[in-house]
């Protein structure tokens, strides 16, 4: 994690405008940020509350549920028409190359996550490995990842062209 930071420091070449720190707040669109904490915040209680303590028909979890819902068309209305730098600039969904990139980021999120998170708990309790050794099985999983991204990004850099690897 050190040496990624590290590598960023020397090679990014970031444009750092002087930006008074009035203006720079004036900036961040606020309504945005805060309404996405809100339909995060409510979708994943009303979720979490549902079933386990409190039932899925309970006024409770209907309403987190509901309201964490009713604020994502508060959320696309503000980035649309309110905020001068949204958040989420909605024009990005236009391409259908950026929905295609989207679409297959979050599929492989949600295979990643579930890999990441349930072989080391099946490595453990199913096959009976240590910690550590449920992480050493995992290895071939991440050092194929990491070259593997590491090619695709090379050769996009190289050649231009990033649909094939989408």
């Amino acid at each position: 994690m050190a040496s990624r930071s590290f590598g960023l420091l020397l090679f990014l070449d970031v444009n750092n405008p002087c930006t008074k720190l009035g203006e720079g707040l004036k900036a961040i669109d606020w309504y945005g940020t805060l309404s996405i904490l809100a339909i995060t915040t409510l979708l994943l209680i009303g979720l979490d509350f549902g079933g386990t303590i409190f039932p899925w028909n309970s006024p409770k979890v209907i309403c987190l549920i509901l309201f964490g819902t009713l604020i994502i068309g508060f959320f696309l209305f503000n980035e649309q028409r309110l905020a001068e730098y949204p958040l989420m600039p909605l024009a990005l969904f236009k391409s259908r190359s950026n929905n295609a990139a989207f679409l297959i980021v979050f599929s492989r999120a949600i295979v990643l996550t579930g890999i990441e998170y349930y072989m080391p708990l099946y490595l453990q309790s199913v096959q009976q490995a240590s910690p550590l050794w449920s992480g050493v099985l995992l290895l071939p999983l991440i050092i194929v990842q990491s070259v593997v991204e590491i090619t695709a990004g090379f050769l996009i850099y190289r050649t231009g062209r990033y649909r094939e690897f989408i």
